[in-house]
């Protein structure tokens, strides 16, 4: 996976995020704001049979976390995740929300 300038979690929550996957041992997996992919990528490092499902609506973050995901079994999904949500086939046994702050209360809504 490439390093961008683009802010990405600090080393102590990505250490946080590796821990908790790993000793929860998630089978399906819901991340709210992919960026440039690597909090999905801190995932499935920790929990490499996580079926991870990541929504992200810039097409600039989409464009470049599908190069970081090539080869990988994350699926992405480029769109509104308050519109996308609903329409999801299955639950989730973990969901890492790190979208839009002022959005926080519409997804706890949503999931």
């Amino acid at each position: 996976m490439h390093h961008t300038t683009f802010p990405q979690i600090v080393p102590e929550t990505e250490r946080m995020l590796s821990v908790f996957v790993s000793r929860l041992k998630p089978s399906r997996v819901l991340e709210i704001g992919t960026g440039r992919g690597h909090s999905a990528y801190i995932m499935y490092k920790a929990f490499p049979e996580a079926r991870i499902v990541t929504i992200e609506k810039d097409y600039e973050h989409v464009r470049e976390a599908r190069q970081a995901f090539q080869g990988l079994p994350i699926t992405l999904l480029h769109g509104d995740a308050r519109d996308m949500i609903p329409s999801l086939p299955s639950s989730f046994d973990m969901i890492f929300l790190d979208a839009a702050k002022r959005q926080y209360g519409t997804y706890f809504r949503l999931v």
